[in-house]
């Protein structure tokens, strides 16, 4: 059998794998503690997510379960991720929009105004 063939992860593939996964759970929990964390360890931790098969961002999934204190720290530490699409074209703004989530949307717009005439993949912009 051909040992090229029966590569193992990299240690490095496995960490950053290992992180991603406490990315997305930190995410779903609203754990701001496991951000800081994840930081700590790598302060790319957040830039690495634009390069990864991620269909949202973390931003995305503290503004569909209104973790608005995670939603802040994420802000604080990646303020790009205000304007990052989703896979149906949403933007953050959209689905805290679309759920009620009036501290997060406020954040959000004080971060970029502008995300406001973002529009999905129906048209739609997030306030409409």
């Amino acid at each position: 059998m051909n040992n090229s063939l029966l590569q193992l992860p990299s240690m490095e593939s496995r960490d950053r794998v290992r992180r991603e996964r406490m990315l997305y759970d930190a995410s779903c929990s609203g754990c701001v503690e496991s951000l800081k964390k994840l930081m700590e360890e790598d302060r790319l931790t957040l830039a690495r997510i634009s390069v990864t098969n991620f269909n949202e961002t973390p931003l995305h999934i503290a503004a569909m379960l209104g973790h608005a204190a995670f939603a802040k720290a994420l802000v604080g530490y990646q303020p790009n991720l205000v304007r990052e699409l989703d896979s149906q074209g949403c933007s953050p703004l959209h689905l805290a929009s679309a759920n009620d989530y009036v501290e997060i949307v406020k954040l959000l717009l004080v971060e970029d105004s502008s995300v406001c005439h973002l529009r999905d993949q129906d048209g739609r912009t997030p306030l409409i």
